[in-house]
């Protein structure tokens, strides 16, 4: 059947037409039993729900129980029978609305709120737990809506005020107390009340209104003159989802932050004449008025547009500013402008107008002393910025400028003048300079030319975005800030004439040959014959007719033969044989000519090559290239051996001297090698900034555990960390705030000439470091020192130094005047672990690995190992000899004494065969 009886009735009432709900009410004994005993009813009521044996779920539970012996079927059958059949058979739908299956839902919602309803009138159950709490200072009743029917119920002190409510009918609940003064008031079955009235006459202290779920609006204060609470200092909310309306103004006591995030419909919220520091609101509501007070520090407002009454007396003590599209109303602006400096600031999709440019500009250098947000609440260096400003009028320029500084403000306007900048192809000459209006399109008709290279020519077609890119049609169109292109080209590969001479007969011309690719002889060459005489065979083409890159001439160049001999011309003779460009006639391959070069003996000059060194002004190649038949007398060192002082290095590949740690360790070492009798003594400084809150660890200790082999003497900000001979490792820790520097003087002392000893320094926690170091010796520099090892290559070699100052002018000074420097190439080390490829300007030199090995510029003489073996000037025992290209940073390459190729570190000596080119 249908549902007769709400969960609000009792024995005394009667239902609509004056019906008793209870037939035996009018008995004599109920009525006594409901007079005489109530108290002792409310107590067994009481006992049954606090010990759990009455309950909501135990009742519903046992209902579910009984009833799921029954099948769904049953019920189906039983709704046919009783309410669709007389539909279909009769017409008669009025049985319809009791169509309810098996009624459980209906049942759960009655039961639920029929326990509500009775614990409300014998305080008992969860009527005892649903509660607000109230400390008041003053006598006053309180008028209460109850949400649903209920017993309104208040506890003021120990003095309980009941009175039966229905549903959305105010009731007041007089307070017995004549004096109410630090007095604890209970208001139970907080959860079922829409209202409680007026709450300021109570001039409350603490409030807690966390379990008022349903609550639709709540007055702690008042806004008449006069009225001030000075005892409310504390007021809890929870998620009252129903609550629209707070009023808490006048309490100036009232200084913490009020959270009613959890109050979703809040739409009304005053908390003027308070001293609170914030309020924590809703993200995204209906929120239309909020008052809030000068103390307020923090005003975060996101996602509330309806928002339109917004009332804070001053803006000067707001240190964080966050609105997310909180409504046009608010203005921003205005609250952006009068709050300090270094205030962290975020505000999401304003619109603001400004007079002109010179406005916006100002209201940007107001960001610049602003600190940020990000989205998570979190602090950035700059002002977070996002929405609209308008002007009515920019520049290009002025537009470029704003948006380079705060990319997210979109800049709108009504109009705005650009340049378009017409450039040369790679940027590097200005052409043109066009003014275009509002948008349109540039319309210079101007067709630069660009001058042909060796590789193309080039024809102009168009303009391009990009230096050096290709033609875009849009380039002049919609020019809505200043705009640079650039001239764009096609390019057509130019062609070449490659001519063939014996001699100076010409051969044959080959033409239009492409840049780049080659040109071949038709015909044989096995038939030309040497214009000299010499009767030697065809060799090759001077130059080869590969790679062409312009017009060439190729002539015919013939096996020069290999000849040990001396050379019977004087120096001046051979000098001005060169000169005159009869050489290669007069010497071949192998032939020598003695110097004598004092303290280092007489040493024969061989020519190794013809035509191949590189002159290093570009001019072409050097006619001889000579190189010393026997080796100098003394073996000598290359350069020093690469110095170790002080090392900062990173096993995580961080550069040297700087890193950031999250919560990671990275271990610094103070590293010495050295085959010195001195002692290696360096000192160096760290300085970490600790990048936020939080522990850094700092340990220091010696590699080896060994005393009296090595020290470590670290000083944290004037404080002796420790003074340490052994390997114990010493630390400090440190509470370092953010943006806290540490300094760690390093004093570090290697007293062991053998042994490799390291200082160790550990860095662990999130922090970043700089790092410097100096050395207490003269001879050392810091890291790797340049010009030791192979650090800084030949042209930091000390071995180059000697050749060039010491060796140099012992030569015989027709011979030095006619020395030409040359270009020599070489593999280098620029640190000890960055190799690369090094080019020098040399007049003394010595040979590298690959100019006499593997068909290098010298390996026409060179053609085997034997010529490769050299000896000293007075000497018959073969000796090694250093080459100028390094294998790696601690070693040179050298040939062997057997004319192989090798390496050898630079703390040994060896041979040297210089040479120069004529």
């Amino acid at each position: 059947g249908s549902l007769v009886f709400g969960y609000d009735l009792e024995d005394i009432d009667t239902i609509d037409g004056g019906a008793d709900v209870y037939n035996g009410q009018q008995s004599v004994l109920w009525t006594n039993i409901r007079q005489a005993f109530f108290d002792d009813i409310r107590a067994m009521y009481q006992e049954l729900r606090s010990t759990g044996a009455l309950s909501y779920t135990d009742t519903e539970g046992r209902f579910e129980e009984h009833q799921g012996k029954w099948p769904e079927a049953v019920f189906n059958e039983d709704a046919y029978f009783k309410y669709i059949k007389p539909l279909i058979d009769e017409g008669t739908g009025a049985y319809l609305p009791m169509l309810q299956g098996s009624k459980a839902e209906q049942r759960k919602w009655w039961l639920y709120n029929r326990f509500r309803y009775i614990d409300s009138k014998y305080n008992a159950g969860d009527a005892l737990t649903d509660v607000i709490q109230i400390r008041g200072y003053a006598k006053a009743d309180v008028t209460m809506t109850p949400y649903a029917d209920i017993y309104a119920s208040i506890k003021y002190g120990s003095y309980l005020v009941q009175e039966r409510a229905r549903r959305n009918a105010a009731v007041t609940l007089e307070c017995p107390l004549d004096n109410v003064n630090d007095t604890e008031i209970y208001i139970y079955s907080a959860s079922q009340l829409a209202s409680v009235g007026d709450l300021s006459g109570l001039m409350p202290g603490f409030a807690d209104f966390s379990k008022a779920t349903r609550l639709q609006s709540l007055k702690l204060g008042d806004a008449s003159e006069g009225y001030s609470n000075g005892n409310m200092n504390s007021l809890t909310l929870g998620n009252n989802v129903l609550l629209k309306m707070l009023d808490v103004r006048n309490c100036p006591n009232l200084t913490q932050t009020i959270d009613i995030s959890g109050c979703k419909n809040m739409e009304e919220a005053y908390f003027d004449g308070t001293s609170i520091t914030g309020v924590s609101l809703p993200n995204g509501g209906i929120l239309k008025v909020l008052h809030l007070p000068a103390t307020v520090t923090n005003l975060t407002i996101l996602n509330q547009p309806a928002l339109h009454d917004l009332t804070i007396p001053a803006y000067t003590n707001i240190s964080t500013l966050r609105l997310e599209n909180a409504g046009s109303a608010v203005d921003s602006r205005a609250i952006l402008e009068n709050i300090a400096a270094n205030s962290r600031v975020r505000i999401i999709g304003f619109s603001w107008q400004a007079e002109n440019v010179d406005e916006v500009l100002a209201l940007y250098d107001l960001l610049d002393t602003m600190r940020g947000l990000d989205e998570s609440g979190n602090n950035m260096d700059r002002a977070q910025m996002s929405g609209a400003i308008h002007v009515e009028s920019v520049t290009g320029e002025e537009l470029a400028q704003m948006r380079e500084r705060y990319s997210d403000i979109n800049v709108t306007y009504d109009h705005i003048s650009c340049y378009l900048y017409y450039y040369n192809s790679d940027g590097s000459q200005l052409l043109y300079t066009e003014r275009v209006y509002d948008g349109g399109d540039g319309v210079y008709a101007g067709k630069p030319s660009k001058e042909s290279t060796a590789q193309y020519t080039f024809t102009f077609s168009g303009w391009s975005l990009t230096p050096n890119g290709a033609a875009n049609e849009d380039a002049q169109k919609k020019v809505g800030a200043d705009r640079s292109v650039y001239a764009a080209y096609t390019s057509t590969v130019r062609t070449y004439t490659v001519y063939f001479y014996n001699g100076s007969t010409l051969l044959q011309t080959v033409k239009n040959v492409a840049y780049g690719s080659s040109a071949s002889y038709s015909g044989n060459t096995e038939e030309l014959v040497d214009p000299n005489g010499s009767g030697i065979p065809f060799y090759s083409w001077t130059p080869t007719p590969t790679d062409i890159q312009g017009d060439t001439s190729c002539y015919a160049t013939y096996v020069i033969p290999v000849e040990i001999k001396e050379i019977e011309d004087s120096w001046d003779t051979i000098l001005a044989n060169v000169e005159n460009g009869t050489y290669r006639s007069k010497y071949t391959l192998g032939n020598y000519k003695a110097l004598d070069l004092g303290p280092e003996g007489i040493i024969n000059m061989q020519i190794v090559a013809f035509d191949k060194d590189q002159k290093a002004d570009g001019s072409g190649t050097v006619p001889i290239s000579w190189l010393s038949k026997e080796l100098l007398k003394d073996y000598k060192y290359i350069n020093p051996e690469r110095r170790i002082i002080i090392d900062f290095r990173d096993a995580k590949g961080w550069p040297e001297g700087t890193g950031t740690l999250s919560n990671s360790t990275s271990y610094r070492t103070l590293e010495s090698k050295n085959s010195y009798t001195d002692n290696v003594h360096a000192v160096g400084k760290i300085v970490i900034t600790a990048t936020e809150a939080g522990q850094i660890k700092i340990e220091a200790g010696i590699s080896v555990a060994q005393k009296d082999i090595g020290k470590i003497t670290c000083t944290i900000d004037d404080e002796i960390l420790c003074t340490n001979y052994n390997g114990t490792k010493k630390s400090k820790i440190i509470e370092a705030i953010e943006g806290q520097t540490i300094t760690v003087d390093v004093d570090y002392l290697n007293i062991s000439t053998s042994t490799k000893v390291c200082g160790r320094i550990k860095i662990t926690g999130k922090c970043s470091y700089v790092m410097t170091a100096e050395d207490s010796k003269e001879y050392y520099t810091k890291a790797y020192a340049d010009g030791t090892g192979t650090v800084g290559g030949w042209e930091k070699c000390e071995l180059r130094k000697y050749l060039q100052e010491t060796l140099k002018p012992l030569l015989p000074e027709e011979v030095r005047l006619h020395i030409v420097s040359v270009s020599k190439s070489h593999s280098a080390y620029a640190t000890w672990m960055q190799p690369v490829t090094q080019t020098t300007e040399d007049e003394i030199w010595i040979p590298s690995t690959t100019e006499t090995f593997t068909k290098g510029i010298y390996t026409d003489f060179f053609t085997d190992s034997e010529r490769r073996i050299k000896k000293p000037a007075d000497s018959t025992i073969a000796r090694g000899w250093w080459n100028r290209d390094c294998f790696s940073s601690t070693d040179f390459n050298y040939t062997t004494t057997s004319g192989g190729g090798s390496r050898e570190g630079t703390r040994y000596r060896e041979g040297v065969s210089f040479g120069f080119c004529t």
